[in-house]
């Protein structure tokens, strides 16, 4: 069973939901734009085995916001908060796409808190990270342009449908409704993009993790 609950860090308020299981803690961080409930599939798949930890990062789900601090620094400053005060031991982290880099800072930075990471469908170097951010430019600042409280809900989730997603493989970018149906965007239907997308993860065992300032060895299975 699935509780949600909020912690107080030094900057803001995260909502997190956490599992009933009694094994070692895996913490969840979710992909830029979503929330807690796009790992799901995963929660529902580990926590049997694990104590399961999933956060809206700040500015996401039902995290309060902090207008013009949204750097990989102040995400990963809430995180380790999170884990020292919330989690209280050293846990494994998975994170997709703005949660790999998260994590992977947090690892780096604090590697006291981190038993060992997985990471899903994130640039690893700062190459990779610019060429994403050059390929999905026109989308980002769609994204942009649509923020805030100009729009209504309605509007944003109408705009949603009709953004284009790059399916690995075909050609031509497709509109999110092809994909993922005509629904409004969060409904069950929608859900379908985090379990559907390829995800390019590290290792499922991992070893290793050799950061700018840091070594952090660790080994564990899924």
């Amino acid at each position: 069973m699935l509780t949600e609950h909020s912690f107080m860090t030094p900057d803001v308020m995260l909502n997190y939901a956490r599992g009933d299981g009694s094994g070692s803690p895996l913490v969840l961080l979710h992909g830029g734009s979503a929330r807690w409930q796009s790992t799901l599939p995963l929660i529902s798949a580990f926590s049997n085995q694990w104590q399961v930890f999933a956060p809206d990062l700040r500015g996401h789900g039902r995290s309060g916001r902090v207008p013009g601090s949204y750097r990989l620094t102040d995400y990963a400053a809430d995180i380790a908060a999170f884990l020292q005060q919330v989690v209280e031991q050293p846990a494994v982290l998975f994170g997709h796409s703005l949660g790999g880099q998260v994590a992977t800072l947090v690892a780096a930075s604090r590697p006291l808190l981190v038993r060992g990471l997985v990471i899903g469908d994130a640039p690893c170097d700062l190459a990779t990270l610019r060429n994403a951010f050059q390929r999905d430019q026109e989308r980002l600042l769609s994204w942009k342009s649509w923020a805030g409280p100009v729009h209504s809900t309605a509007e944003i989730a109408e705009a949603l449908k009709h953004m284009l997603i790059r399916v690995e493989g075909k050609p031509d970018a497709v509109p999110a409704r092809t994909l993922f149906g005509g629904s409004i965007p969060g409904s069950s239907r929608w859900r379908r993009i985090f379990t559907t997308m390829t995800l390019r993860c590290s290792a499922l065992s991992w070893s290793s993790i050799r950061c700018t300032k840091t070594t952090t060895t660790n080994a564990f299975s899924l």
